[in-house]
């Protein structure tokens, strides 16, 4: 595991410690994304993790390991589902010793941790190479020369509303992922947005506001309440040619192509 943080874990990174992490898919995913945000899991935000998951992939920001495990086992089952009828590439897949390689990036060592095991676990360790790195995503400045340009997708799901920054700093995390992507590659993620942005119906309804309040103020776990879209996408298309954003819910959906290199925030 390489070490790479710089910085203090914050609170909001604090808060995945090995017995929350135990409940995280299922009340994080499944209850809070749904009934808190609008934004379900199995009909939203899992598929559009699939869609942009390559070879070659860094997920920053990995708390359980959910996104990239489940990906992994819809691959996985089905190209053995296919029978007979399967492609040079799937048979080429099937018989190289690694199929995917799976980089994992987060600034809590608990997260590294239960991540790795839960993809180990679920998916066959022959067809996957797994590197972890302690990192902030905020330090691009100093991210290892061996992770520039190495990478065909990277992810960023439910990161940038945890870090305890105002919106325009967590520019830094797309500054970093433009240096990872080849110029090729691809960004997705997803992130809680403050309520001035969140979609005409969930403006509407109680339970998210409460929920908002809960967890920025007592719990800690989320500093978002004055993330903006705007800025956001002003961050990514500092840092990247080709940038696409959708409100669902509570949340913005965000993928973006042709990293700019050397763009962003100035170093220092």
């Amino acid at each position: 595991m390489a070490d790479n943080t710089n910085t203090n874990t914050n609170r909001g990174s604090a808060w995945y410690t090995p017995l929350n992490l135990l409940i995280y898919d299922l009340h994080v995913l499944r209850i809070n994304m749904t009934y808190l945000w609008g934004c379900p899991i199995s009909s939203v935000l899992l598929p559009f993790f699939v869609d942009h998951f390559s070879e070659k992939h860094l997920d920053v920001g990995v708390a359980s390991g959910y996104f990239p495990s489940a990906a992994l086992s819809r691959l996985f089952s089905s190209s053995t589902s296919s029978g007979g009828t399967a492609t040079a590439t799937e048979n080429s897949d099937r018989e190289g010793e690694t199929e995917r390689q799976i980089t994992l990036m987060d600034i809590n060592p608990h997260c590294l941790t239960t991540a790795q095991s839960l993809i180990q676990r679920d998916n066959p360790l022959s067809r996957v190479k797994i590197d972890t790195i302690l990192h902030n995503a905020l330090n691009y400045a100093s991210l290892l020369e061996s992770l520039k340009r190495k990478f065909t997708s990277v992810s960023m799901f439910n990161l940038l509303h945890c870090i305890p920054v105002p919106c325009k700093e967590k520019s830094s995390a797309f500054r970093l992922a433009a240096e990872c992507l080849e110029d090729g590659g691809v960004l997705a993620g997803c992130t809680i947005l403050g309520e001035q942005d969140w979609d005409e119906k969930s403006k509407k309804r109680w339970l998210p506001k409460i929920g908002m309040w809960h967890l920025n103020h007592l719990v800690g776990v989320l500093s978002n309440q004055n993330d903006r879209k705007d800025i956001l996408e002003q961050g990514l298309r500092e840092n990247f040619g080709e940038v696409q954003t959708e409100v669902v819910g509570c949340m913005l959906l965000f993928t973006a192509k042709k990293p700019i290199r050397g763009g962003g925030l100035e170093e220092g």
